[in-house]
């Protein structure tokens, strides 16, 4: 998960570190232009990361009051010794997804070069600003735009169930069974890999890839890059984990690419029954042999292993918030399953929705867009600047970076009535809610020509999840749990429910 148990050394180091983060606000004043602009408290930020306070409570301690105080529905922070201006308006988040030659895609590995995260994260299409951008996305697209074969996320979720159904009696940690899963349909759909982390957790090839999750997501890591230049304990044995998983993704990468060039030499293409049912990696080197595509072996190597860090851990974590409200919320959750059942039918036994089922569920899709509003897996979105430029009265200039704080504006009470409530109704094509919604004010993957590749995938993963566990468990949440009147969670990086149990009682 995205909360890991640091080594002793590691928290002494954050300690350190977060005093050295002291001293640089007193050493690096922001720009003269930007200095009205509130500034977060960033110890008492840091702080909390390593107390394992929740996102709420950062928000409300933190952000809420600085942005109050803010003329310009703006705050400032440090980071990567870099000024950050994050903005809660949806009017700035429709200026920035749609100026993408002012506000360029930010390219994190540049303040990261030489760890662990840049070897992971690589040269990968979601940096990628203009022409290169453009070019890859030439290979990219033709995989992501088709009707995604839903029996695959089917299939996942039927261990799914069967690994549910036979645990023991109680509360379930649904942290790990969800990531076992969503992991499995990604490594499918990928580039046709079975993980088989359902069928055994203590895999080895699971296991790496939880080592190297854990590299990537470890919270000193993301806020002090270069503590990878420090000595620590298991750095070796860190380094080696991440090129035993780098040479496990060039082995396919190569094979595939030698299959499509094999194909092309044959002259034969894939049909078009073969292409709907074709792993996303197979239809990018399709793309490449075929269209003349410039993609390298390296960039497909760096979009596959971004497709995972990031594709998975998503909708993992999409899918533990939309059981958390549906055991908060009994008698939404029942309106959901009788979607299901109307859909599906209510015979006893687990059966997998086609694609079109799955886009039919409109209540359960509301739902998850519900859920993506009040708890959105991504709390900060960032943008490099090309030229200078206004926003809200504020000139900004290259050097510092704007932001959209996702979380903020999902939480605006300017664009959303009673906005700490679950109300999938919101999200009904014929409520007034829905009718009178600001642009942009519903932002969980981004927004413009650079919104989220991978949107459509996740949604139709999640429809099918959720109507498959609905029809097959009723969820509830233990008479102890935290999450009855609060709803604890992982801070940064990618934002999830901690700790999360939930009885799966089963219907058959």
């Amino acid at each position: 998960m995205l909360e890991i148990n640091l080594s002793s050394f590691a928290n002494l180091s954050i300690g350190l570190l977060a005093i050295a983060v002291g001293a640089l606000f007193w050493a690096l004043q922001p720009p003269s232009n930007i200095r009205e602009v509130p500034s977060a408290n960033m110890l008492k930020f840091y702080w909390y990361v390593l107390t394992k306070k929740s996102r709420t409570d950062i928000h409300q301690d933190i952000f809420a009051p600085a942005f109050a105080k803010s003329k310009y529905k703006a705050i400032r922070f440090l980071l990567f010794a870099r000024w950050i201006v994050i903005f809660s308006d949806a009017s700035v988040a429709k200026k920035m997804f749609l100026d993408t030659t002012t506000f360029k895609k930010f390219d994190v590995t540049k303040y990261m070069k030489g760890t662990l995260n840049a070897q992971l994260l690589g040269d990968s299409l979601v940096f990628k600003n203009g022409q290169e951008w453009r070019s890859h996305r030439q290979v990219v697209n033709p995989a992501f735009h088709r009707s995604w074969p839903t029996d695959v996320f089917g299939n996942v979720a039927k261990e799914m169930i069967g690994v549910l159904t036979q645990m023991p009696k109680g509360p379930v940690k649904v942290d790990g069974v969800l990531h076992r899963a969503t992991l499995d349909a990604l490594g499918r759909i990928a580039f046709e890999y079975d993980f088989g982390a359902l069928r055994d957790e203590k895999n080895e090839s699971y296991e790496l890839y939880k080592k190297v999750l854990a590299v990537l997501q470890s919270p000193i890591r993301i806020v002090f890059p270069m503590f990878e230049k420090l000595p620590y304990p298991h750095k070796a044995q860190n380094f080696r984990n991440v090129s035993q998983f780098n040479k496990s993704i060039d082995d396919v990468v190569e094979r595939k690419l030698r299959q499509g060039i094999e194909r092309k030499e044959a002259g034969s293409q894939l049909t078009m029954e073969e292409k709907a049912n074709s792993d996303l990696l197979t239809l990018m080197v399709e793309a490449k042999v075929n269209k003349g595509g410039e993609a390298t072996e390296k960039e497909f190597h760096d979009n596959i292993v971004l497709f995972y860090l990031a594709g998975h851990e998503t909708t993992a974590n999409a899918l533990a918030f939309i059981m958390m409200e549906l055991a908060r919320a009994p008698e939404i959750q029942q309106l959901a399953r009788e979607e299901a059942i109307k859909i599906l039918g209510d015979e006893p036994k687990d059966i997998m929705p086609t694609f079109e089922q799955a886009k039919s569920l409109k209540y359960i899709d509301q739902i998850i867009k519900e859920s993506q509003r009040k708890n959105p897996i991504v709390n900060i979105i960032v943008r490099d600047l090309s030229k200078p430029v206004e926003v809200n009265g504020l000139v900004l200039e290259p050097g510092v970076f704007p932001g959209l704080y996702v979380y903020g504006i999902h939480h605006n009470e300017q664009y959303y009535d009673e906005p700490d409530s679950f109300n999938p109704k919101r999200f009904d094509d014929e409520s007034e809610d829905n009718r009178k919604r600001v642009p942009f004010s519903w932002i969980p993957f981004g927004g413009g020509s650079r919104q989220c590749l991978g949107m459509n995938f996740s949604i139709i993963e999640q429809r099918v999840f959720l109507s498959m566990i609905l029809r097959k468990f009723t969820l509830e949440l233990p008479k102890d749990s935290p999450y009855k009147n609060a709803i604890p969670s992982t801070t940064i990086n990618i934002v999830a429910p901690r700790d999360l149990a939930i009885n799966f009682i089963p219907r058959y």
